[in-house]
């Protein structure tokens, strides 16, 4: 059965909704994939498996390689073993490298949102860097369909990547996901470049409704077209790159 063919080596990542890890193909050892499990979600599932499917071509996502169906409440997702470490653990990114991340996040952004999906919880665990400085995006589950986003929609998120304007209660609309969607790529691309994440300063909201957060303001050099996207990626809402724009953004 497939379901005994793939042994754990290494967990890499896990939690109650699902777990990433290292495992050898019992068939043939010489052979290591990235197994996703997930639990309990069977539209988790189905997202992850239709944004493979739409990305099938991209070089910068590991290849689907299988995909089953364990038990009633459990799915498995084979991918191709990519030598690397996550983002995070990797450290800083130079500017060359972030620009090349930028370009791979324009590129998957804009193959899914031709097949009608929006990527969400985009973060640095979400990022694969390989030895020779390529970035690799990995985890799709988050994905959701534009056009069936409304009030009972689940919005797939982790602590501290949402926006300063978001607000517990808030109706779910294709544009505040977007949003949502910019403000975690500018956060990640910030990330990639500085080694840290932005500080909020304070819980208290400004009359605008924002939380105000400490940012750097040097520039690292060689870097300016990327400091101005991540700038206009992390602006106030009504001033902040549209998804649109985005997706068609030309660095200089």
């Amino acid at each position: 059965m497939q379901v005994h063919r793939y042994r754990e080596v290494e967990v890499f990542h896990q939690n109650q909704f699902s777990s990433v890890a290292l495992c050898e193909d019992i068939c043939d050892k010489n052979k290591l994939y990235i197994v996703k499990t997930i639990k309990c979600s069977q539209v988790m599932f189905a997202n992850e498996l239709y944004a493979l499917s739409l990305l099938k071509d991209s070089q910068y996502v590991p290849k689907l390689i299988n995909s089953f169906q364990c038990t009633d409440c459990v799915w498995k997702i084979v991918l191709d073993y990519v030598p690397s470490k996550t983002l995070k653990a990797y450290g800083k990114l130079t500017p060359k490298q972030t620009r090349q991340l930028f370009n791979a996040y324009q590129s998957v952004l804009n193959a899914l949102y031709k097949g009608g999906l929006i990527l969400l919880d985009v973060k640095p665990d979400n990022i694969l860097v390989n030895e020779n400085g390529m970035c690799f995006i990995i985890d799709f589950g988050g994905c959701v369909y534009e056009r069936s986003i409304n009030h009972t929609s689940t919005l797939v998120y982790t602590e501290g990547y949402l926006p300063p304007e978001w607000e517990a209660g808030m109706v779910f609309t294709p544009r505040l996901f977007r949003r949502i969607a910019v403000w975690s790529i500018g956060l990640t691309l910030y990330y990639a470049l500085y080694g840290d994440l932005m500080i909020e300063r304070s819980m208290k909201k400004t009359c605008l409704g924002q939380r105000q957060y400490t940012r750097r303001e040097s520039t690292p050099d060689g870097s300016n077209d990327i400091v101005t996207l991540i700038k206009k990626l992390l602006n106030v809402y009504t001033h902040r790159l549209s998804y649109r724009k985005l997706l068609a953004y030309k660095l200089n």
